[in-house]
């Protein structure tokens, strides 16, 4: 594992009060290590064949709602409108389960680990309000009223 992406994860670690997870490399030297942040999966990974040292955090929302799935899929497209900008993250759909997940990066040696960790706590905050409404309003479908998008600022 990269030596900068250890000691950022281990510094982490220390902020979070939790031990190093194992991580999870593999054959092109990438790695991830996966932490429960109030109940939701967030990843935090590392890919040297980049350029930049850069920590990526995925933070794993779930499935999109069966009932109202083209409505939350505009409000995620929305709100990555809305969050724009450098360093911002955004929704993207895992390939492999069809999970809603929220991406971002950050350069590993000028991100402090108390920065990173509250991070990763906003990204869980962002993943527990989506779970409750999907960013829809309740009144939607009735009034066809749209999304409501999330607006916050860079997680």
């Amino acid at each position: 594992m990269n030596p900068d992406f250890n000691d950022f994860c281990r510094a982490l670690c220390e902020v979070a009060g939790c031990p190093m997870p194992e991580a999870a490399i593999n054959d092109a030297g990438a790695a991830a290590i996966a932490f429960d942040v109030r109940g939701v999966e967030i990843t935090v990974g590392h890919d040297p064949a980049r350029a930049d040292p850069l920590a990526f955090t995925v933070a794993r929302f779930g499935p999109l709602p069966q009932e109202r799935t083209l409505e939350a899929c505009m409000a995620l497209l929305e709100t990555n409108a809305n969050m724009s900008g450098d360093n911002a993250p955004s929704f993207a759909l895992d390939p492999a389960t069809h999970d809603v997940l929220l991406v971002s990066a950050r350069p590993m040696r000028a991100t402090p680990p108390q920065s990173a960790y509250q991070a990763m706590v906003q990204l869980a905050d962002i993943a527990v309000e989506w779970r409750d409404g999907h960013f829809l309003r309740a009144d939607a479908a009735a009034t066809g009223a749209g999304p409501t998008p999330l607006t916050r600022q860079s997680a």
